[in-house]
């Protein structure tokens, strides 16, 4: 039996090359299913694009927040409303000028993160949070996104928390080196120590 080339075999075995067409031709083959295709003037090839929606789809769910609260717990530390970062505890002075921008104070969290990192700890959502503490639902939504709100309610969202007051309104810090917040200054609502 005589020798037979690899490209014989392909054409023998009933295989169809790209070759045998114009590109035309198969731009138009590609483009029927759904391939995004065009011709390529200066070579006279073809040039063609595969757009696959299913994995647009899935990378979009994914960049998304989970719905899960075990999810949210474990990204809580990651979120920031309505472009808050962090603050630095002291206001910057003449002095912090003199470590050519390096400044020595730590950054402490907002009240609206912190409330918010408190609730999903806890696992609780808006509404169960407003009902444990006795506090419009609205009124905690406020607290978190950092718009003016009613203060007075602190004190019991403190409580539902389980973290002393101290620690809601002034965050982590050693109570002799800062003044703390006494709960004489934050008027407690009716029925709440």
């Amino acid at each position: 039996m005589a020798d037979v080339t690899d490209e014989q075999h392909q054409n023998t075995a009933g295989l169809v090359q790209a070759d045998d067409f114009n590109a035309e031709v198969v731009v138009r083959f590609l483009r029927e299913n759904g391939i995004d295709a065009w011709v390529d003037e200066p070579t006279g090839g073809f040039r063609y694009k595969v757009h696959n929606p299913a994995k647009r789809v899935a990378r979009a769910l994914r960049l998304r927040l989970p719905a899960r609260i075990d999810q949210l717990r474990a990204r809580s530390h990651l979120l920031v409303h309505q472009g808050e970062a962090m603050i630095s505890k002291h206001s910057p002075t003449s002095a912090s000028k003199r470590w050519n921008g390096h400044r020595r104070t730590a950054p402490v969290e907002p009240l609206s993160a912190r409330i918010f990192r408190l609730r999903i700890a806890r696992g609780y959502s808006v509404y169960d949070l407003s009902t444990e503490a006795a506090v419009l639902a609205s009124t905690i939504q406020r607290l978190e996104s950092g718009k003016p709100a009613d203060k007075s309610v602190l004190p019991a969202l403190a409580a539902a928390l389980g973290v002393p007051l101290c620690r809601l309104v002034c965050g982590e810090h050693n109570c002799t080196e800062r003044a703390c917040v006494r709960s004489s200054r934050l008027r407690c609502p009716r029925g709440v120590e």
